[in-house]
């Protein structure tokens, strides 16, 4: 039997010809759980005359269980309507999905295999964004919410995709590779935006692409197979995940769902960006399990200052695999109209917060509501993890002063607009 691995998703499958008539195993999702060997396990049948091919049957379980595979054999042999289940009983087929499933588990491995490696002392490491990507390396990027993350990481994946370097008009020193977005975050609306107006911001033109993938609502591993077949078609070399808390796994803090989502972006694409928020009582931390600190190349603490019309975002590089700390750098994000039209770099003491450290509940409030426009209570004590009673205390306080309560139940900034009509 000639195992053979599609690139495209990563399946393994088996094609097993019958006088012209073409069986073939599928098997996706290749897992080791505690409970054994687990695949998502199809059985396709190709016409001789037609060619056309049929999906029979797919089930998800263990490998290694004879009644699950028996299920599967029987349920795909019953949808063959054509004279080729009288010259292939369901017998044989039950064999067939037999040795495929029980050599599954050596295939998985019989690919791998320890090498005579050389050392190479001229070794550097080569920057994808420097310094916070590293070219076939994960980078981590977490603050409290409304620090403006997903602004920095939008503005991030259009330099690199563009290829915009500093001495093109950029932020940073780029490396050029085709860029994909996943947003787990926000509206698809509220992305096209913000690319258009850091598209500007950047002097390309407002409607300049970048590939997104929308799926606010879904889980990550959901789509991980149509994630590596874009990917590989488009050749992506740079993948953003906006963001960790969002990828639909039961708990952060455990350590299985926390390898599990490394392990994917690893497996997906040569390097990538995520996104993270930070813990309640330590903002200096990547809220969810260790794991996301061990599996990541590079981590980078952001914080923020609203003040006027522009926000104020530090970036500190907290751990650096074969890299350096730089100094911590900082940017501006100049807004008019609730709209980013530049960003820049910020004078010298001009967000003295940043240098601090430390932000006032309120400032954490203001910052997190001009990045979202509005949000109810709940919402906001989930992201800036301040305590409900609190936080209400806070709103109702500098009601009028600073907040609005909008007939919707959320709350917002207090607007110029809004202070004018006497909100």
């Amino acid at each position: 039997m000639e195992y053979k691995r599609r690139k495209s998703d990563d399946a393994i499958y088996v094609e097993h010809n019958v006088e012209d008539h073409i069986i073939t195993l599928r098997a996706e999702n290749l897992r080791h759980t505690p409970t054994g060997l687990h695949a998502d396990v199809s059985i396709l049948y190709t016409e001789p005359e037609t060619h056309k091919r049929y999906a029979l049957e797919s089930n998800e379980f263990n490998v290694k269980r004879m009644e699950q595979r028996t299920k599967l054999s029987r349920a795909a042999h019953g949808m063959i309507h054509n004279g080729f289940k009288s010259i292939y009983p369901e017998n044989k087929l039950r064999s067939l999905l037999k040795v495929f499933c029980d050599g599954l588990g050596d295939f998985d491995s019989n690919d791998l295999a320890p090498e005579e490696v050389m050392g190479n002392p001229d070794y550097s490491p080569t920057w994808l964004l420097k310094p916070f990507l590293l070219q076939g390396g994960g980078t981590i990027l977490y603050a409290p919410g409304g620090s403006t993350k997903s602004y920095t990481a939008m503005l991030m994946a259009v330099s690199v995709h563009n290829g915009i370097s500093k001495q093109h008009g950029g932020i940073w020193d780029v490396f050029q590779t085709p860029t994909l977005y996943i947003n787990m975050e926000r509206s698809p609306e509220s992305l096209r935006g913000r690319l258009g107006w850091i598209n500007q911001c950047l002097n390309l033109d407002g409607d300049s692409p970048i590939f997104m993938f929308n799926i606010r609502g879904r889980p990550l591993s959901s789509v991980k197979h149509n994630l590596a077949r874009f990917i590989e078609y488009h050749q992506i070399g740079f993948v953003i995940l906006d963001s960790l808390s969002r990828t639909g796994v039961d708990d952060l803090n455990e350590n299985a769902p926390s390898r599990m989502i490394m392990d994917m972006l690893n497996d997906l694409v040569p390097s990538w960006l995520a996104l993270g928020h930070t813990p309640a009582n330590n903002p200096k931390k990547i809220f969810g399990s260790t794991q996301f600190t061990y599996a990541a190349d590079i981590t980078v603490m952001m914080n923020s200052q609203r003040k006027g019309n522009s926000t104020g975002s530090s970036y500190q590089l907290i751990k650096g695999n074969d890299v350096d700390a730089p100094p911590k750098s900082y940017l501006a994000f100049d807004f008019r109209n609730d709209k980013l039209t530049r960003v820049r770099v910020p004078q010298a003491n001009e967000f003295e917060d940043l240098n601090e450290e430390k932000l006032t509940p309120q400032q954490q409030v203001i910052n997190y509501l001009y990045e979202v426009s509005q949000a109810p209570v709940k919402e906001m004590v989930s992201e800036l993890g301040v305590n409900a009673n609190t936080l209400t205390s806070l709103l109702r306080r500098s009601r009028n002063e600073h907040f609005v309560h909008l007939p919707n139940g959320n709350w917002a900034l207090l607007t110029n607009q809004e202070e004018e009509n006497g909100w």
